[in-house]
């Protein structure tokens, strides 16, 4: 709870504003609870209408190969076009 208390704490400190989305699996219910009894509030639930929660999660996570293939696809996009928004950048090295 510390961790995610710091985090979402930094937000405050540097005087902005702003919300903080929680994202809780069933088996982390009891983890959302040690959050707020160290915050002493009730965090609001909200729950996605069309999402299907009984899917587990080993369904919806996206297999380390798929990522893993989209990270390297836009690596090299980013190297066919040098200088375009979001592309890689040239930088000049002192000698």
């Amino acid at each position: 709870p510390d961790d995610y208390i710091h985090r979402v704490g930094r937000t405050g400190r540097a005087e902005l504003t702003g919300e903080a989305f929680t994202f809780v699996a069933p088996e982390e219910e009891s983890d959302l609870r040690a959050i707020e009894r160290a915050i002493h509030r009730t965090l609001p639930r909200v729950t996605l209408p069309d999402f299907d929660y009984r899917g587990s999660a080993a369904q919806l996570e996206v297999p380390l190969a798929t990522r893993i293939a989209a990270m390297r696809a836009q690596r090299a996009a980013g190297r066919r076009r040098v200088g375009a928004p979001g592309g890689a950048r040239r930088t000049s090295r002192r000698r």
